[in-house]
């Protein structure tokens, strides 16, 4: 992009817009900062530092991203001409993710999960040594991140190739060593003024 003129710029926003919709028309199922979202249109305001925008659909709410940070999944027809589209804006070329993988979660077997975010209305979480996500519905949600919850899934499904589960939490756990942390190191510095200690 840097040497070239405003005219350039526009009429390359423009083709990536037309080639990117052409590929595969709106709407489409994508990612957004880790979460599943519908493409509705893909447009190019004659902004070149907005770029190219996105507007992304989420249940009842729809917003306008930057085209650069849209994940697609494996396979989509558009992968290929968002990296060229990355590339050209100088960005690193964002590999696609796929979080339709729910590895070996089987409805009806216990599983432990461990906790990234607590939402209003679910967790987002891990299997255990595993590194995609799920997101868990359940009724109780007054977990941390960082615990480890164990839950037997009674329903399993995808929604925009993302994992979903909802079970209860039957148990709830913080072990650092099962997550890979380093425990921080406990010395003796001293006794305090007045310590009574021997």
């Amino acid at each position: 992009m840097s040497g070239s003129s405003p005219h350039d710029d526009d009429a390359a926003f423009r083709a990536f817009a037309v080639e990117v919709t052409v590929e595969r028309p709106c709407p489409f199922d994508a990612h957004v900062i880790g979460e599943p979202v519908v493409i509705t249109a893909i447009r190019y305001n004659g902004a070149p530092r907005l770029g190219l925008r996105a507007t992304c659909q989420r249940g009842e709410r729809a917003y306008d991203v930057s085209l650069a940070d849209v994940v697609l999944p494996p396979g989509h027809p558009g992968t290929a001409v968002l990296a060229r589209y990355r590339a050209w804006l100088g960005l690193d070329v964002a590999a696609p993710v796929d979080r339709a993988d729910v590895g070996a979660i089987t409805v009806g077997q216990p599983v432990e999960l461990v906790v990234l975010a607590c939402k209003t209305n679910a967790l987002r979480c891990r299997p255990l040594g595993a590194g995609h996500e799920v997101t868990l519905r359940t009724a109780v949600r007054d977990q941390i991140p960082g615990v480890i919850i164990t839950v037997t899934p009674r329903k399993q499904w995808t929604h925009a190739r993302h994992p979903y589960l909802s079970g209860d939490v039957e148990a709830v756990r913080i072990d650092a060593a099962a997550l890979g942390l380093v425990p921080l190191a406990l010395r003796r510095e001293g006794g305090w003024e007045g310590d009574l200690g021997g």
